[in-house]
Parts: structure tokens; C-alpha cells; sequence
């Protein structure tokens, strides 16, 4: 398949219930904060220190963490999203331009002892996410291989959305 660039350029696509670890995991792939991107990034006033989220709003913190993703391209060889990725269709998303514009990418999930015990990542969340959310994720989450987003860039899977509809 021919792609519009010849990029040597990645996504890292970190994601994980919330308190797992994702922003840890992220800090420690790259050199320059600015190459990660997350929701919860939207949700910090111009203060910066300071957290409101608006349920909302929530779609639009999506789709500007997409955009905000691809934008940074322009300036770095290596980009991290750091988001929970619940369900598949949000990492397909971020998978078809990446594979238009012929862009690697990786996905990771935090090892951490408690990054699939939504109590124990309650514990750990830094932004209030009630334990009854976390709970509701980790319910829904849907399994995603790097196998099958190579599978997916490489266009031998175009069926990826389909599988483990959850």
C-alpha cells in the first residue's frame, strides 16, 4: 500500500483504566513532555495546574487530543497518546491516518501490579474518577493486540473494528 509520506515517525498509543499508570508509562517513553497528549489535558484551565471536567464536553476532549496528537508531528519524530482506549473504535481513530499517513505506531498498556483492579486504580487515580466509572471500563474493555494493529496498518485486517464488538 502506498502512503501520502515517507515518515520515520511513531505513535505510541498508552492506554489503561484510569490510576493504572498510562501518564507514568508515558513520561518514561519520551524526553519532551510535549510529545504526550491526553484528555485529561483538555480538562486543565490556563493555569495549568488546575483540573475541571465537564461530562459534556467530553466528546470534544477527544477529538481535540486527536487532532492535538497529529498536529505535534509537525514538530516531533515520536508522539505519545496517552488515553483509557476503552473500546476499539477510539484506537481505530488514531489508526487510519496513521495508516494513510504512513505513521507507526505501538500500543502499550501499563504492567503495573494493580492496572486492571479498578479499586486499586481508584486508589491511584489523580482525577476523581468515581470508582463506579473505573468499574464500568474495566467491564467493557475491549482487548487490543499489537498484532492486529500491525495487521490493521499493513492492510491484511481491514475487519479490526469488527472483532470484540464490546
Amino acid at each position: 500500500m502506498k502512503t501520502l509520506y515517507d515518515w520515520k515517525v511513531k505513535l505510541i498509543i498508552v492506554r489503561g483504566l484510569p490510576g493504572s499508570g498510562k501518564s507514568s508509562l508515558a513520561k518514561s517513553l519520551v524526553a519532551d513532555p510535549y510529545q504526550i497528549v491526553e484528555n485529561d489535558h483538555y480538562w486543565l484551565l490556563h493555569d495549568g495546574t488546575n483540573y475541571k471536567y465537564e461530562k459534556e464536553l467530553q466528546e470534544m476532549a477527544g477529538w481535540w487530543c486527536w487532532s492535538e496528537a497529529f498536529r505535534r508531528f509537525r514538530t516531533y519524530n515520536l508522539v505519545v497518546v496517552s488515553n483509557v482506549f476503552v473500546h476499539r473504535h477510539i484506537i481505530l481513530g488514531y489508526l487510519e491516518p496513521a495508516k494513510r499517513l504512513g505513521i507507526n505506531v505501538e500500543i502499550m498498556e501499563p504492567n503495573t501490579p494493580w492496572a486492571k483492579n479498578p479499586v486499586e486504580c481508584h486508589k491511584r487515580c489523580q482525577n476523581g474518577a468515581p470508582l463506579e466509572f473505573i468499574e464500568r471500563m474495566a467491564k467493557n474493555w475491549s482487548e487490543v493486540s499489537q498484532d492486529e494493529v500491525n495487521a490493521f496498518l499493513s492492510g491484511t485486517d481491514e475487519d479490526f473494528i469488527m472483532r470484540h464488538p464490546k
